[in-house]
């Protein structure tokens, strides 16, 4: 079983132990045998769909699907059932430009 699950959105490519470059959102995958998390899957890896049979990870990998709504659905994932209001700040309003 897994201990943690990161969600990587609109970051960096990964590279995984074996060499194999991730780009892209991915999921970071935590267990007691790779506690660093250092293997990702990109979120159209059919392999999440075997780890994870119950949950759509075609609705967070649909083109029109939003960062902010991408995070909540991996909130149903991880069983956090109460989001919080998350208010969306453009960038250059965080920055102070």
């Amino acid at each position: 079983s897994f201990i943690l699950l990161r969600l990587d959105l609109d970051n960096k490519p990964h590279r995984n132990p074996d060499g194999e470059k991730i780009s892209g959102n991915h999921l970071h995958l935590f267990d007691r045998q790779d506690p660093s998390g250092s293997w990702a899957f990109e979120l159209t890896n059919p392999d999440l769909n075997i780890l994870f049979p119950q949950f759509p990870f075609s609705e967070i990998t649909k083109s029109e699907t939003t960062q902010l709504e991408q995070f909540r659905l991996f909130c149903n994932l991880c069983n956090i059932p109460i989001i919080p209001h998350i208010n969306i700040i453009p960038e250059n309003e965080t920055l102070g430009f």
